[in-house]
């Protein structure tokens, strides 16, 4: 591949866009060196092969500021969880069939020059992986799909930290459903809807096991705020403040009730922002044909978006939008501002 190598300023989240078919059979990779103008992306897996098809078989790197989409990596096989550091570490998960009753699970560790450098092997399936502030460890959970459990937590399930650096894995909690090793403090934050407390923190440092009263892991990046989702997924979302874990109430209680009203879900955190992308639900659209939005919960503002929000901030100026089929940026200044109240009732 030509080009400088670049590494990764940014923290990514799962996206998958269509590739056009030369990409598709280039055999190329990516090093990673430098990114200062963090204009870089990684993304792949199923979670956009609802919108191009694609086999969810592929990770791409897309350059923002030359439009410019490449394959880093394919495999034979369905990926999930591509999650990347700083430093350029690239995470996912797969698995190998050695037969039709044989399945081997797999965490894979792509390194700065998109080569495997690592795979953690498992017979159960691998779920929700978090990287360490620092990306030198990260934590996954294993364990069996259950009916009884109604896809909200697993049999058997086990919360690990695995070392990138020496290959050695560490079972620290017997559970889990959802993880986040947070930036704020360091620690392991573990959710299983199912059990009271919902939340139990995993004190990095010491080994020690804290139960909450914390309702979600949602948390924005500074760890003031969190969310939690409704549990029908159309009636809003909760928002709290985490050090007091108390509702908060952007604008007051009449314009909290309108985020309610007006179907709009919380979606996930930005970087370095308190600032979130929700999205309204229309029961009669696929999922990447809603409406989404910024919202500053600070504020109570919300930025509405010509297209589809995918990605992160860069540079805390711009945000990766789909529009047209295509990856664009969209900068912050030039999506309109509107409140709750202003929204359009869903359809």
């Amino acid at each position: 591949m030509t080009g400088p190598c670049v590494r990764y300023a940014v923290s990514f989240v799962l996206i998958c866009v269509f590739i056009s078919p030369f990409l598709q059979a280039a055999e190329q990779q990516l090093i990673i060196k430098e990114n200062p103008d963090r204009s870089l992306f990684v993304f792949g897996g199923p979670t956009w092969n609802m919108i191009r098809k694609d086999g969810g078989k592929y990770i791409y790197c897309w350059d923002a500021s030359a439009g410019v989409e490449t394959v880093i990596y394919s495999s034979p096989v369905a990926i999930r969880h591509v999650m990347a550091t700083k430093a350029g570490y690239i995470a996912f998960t797969d698995y190998s069939r050695e037969s039709s009753s044989s399945v081997t699970y797999r965490l894979q560790i792509l390194n700065p020059e998109a080569q495997i450098v690592r795979t953690v092997s498992a017979q159960d399936p691998i779920f929700s992986v978090s990287w360490s502030p620092d990306g030198k460890r990260l934590s996954y959970i294993t364990g069996k799909s259950s009916e009884q459990l109604r896809g909200r937590g697993y049999d058997d399930a086990q919360t690990i930290i695995y070392d990138v650096e020496t290959g050695t894995s560490k079972p620290v909690f017997d559970g889990g459903y959802q993880i986040t090793w947070a930036s704020f403090d360091g620690n392991i934050y573990i959710y299983e809807p199912l059990k009271s407390p919902a939340v139990s923190m995993y004190v990095v440092k010491t080994g020690e096991v804290v139960e909450t009263e914390l309702k979600s892991i949602q948390f924005s990046p500074d760890g003031a705020y969190y969310f939690e989702r409704a549990e029908d997924q159309i009636e809003g979302f909760g928002l709290y403040r985490r050090a007091a874990n108390e509702p908060f109430s952007v604008g007051g209680e009449a314009a909290s009730s309108q985020l309610a009203i007006k179907r709009l879900e919380a979606v996930r955190w930005f970087d370095d922002q308190r600032i979130m992308c929700i999205r309204q639900v229309d029961g009669t659209k696929p999922l990447y044909q809603q409406r989404s939005f910024l919202f500053n919960v600070e504020t109570g503002e919300i930025l509405e978006s010509q297209g589809f929000i995918l990605h992160h901030y860069i540079t805390g100026e711009a945000i990766i939008v789909k529009q047209d089929g295509r990856l664009n940026l969209e900068t912050l200044a030039s999506m309109r501002r509107i409140m709750p109240e202003d929204l359009p009732p869903p359809r």
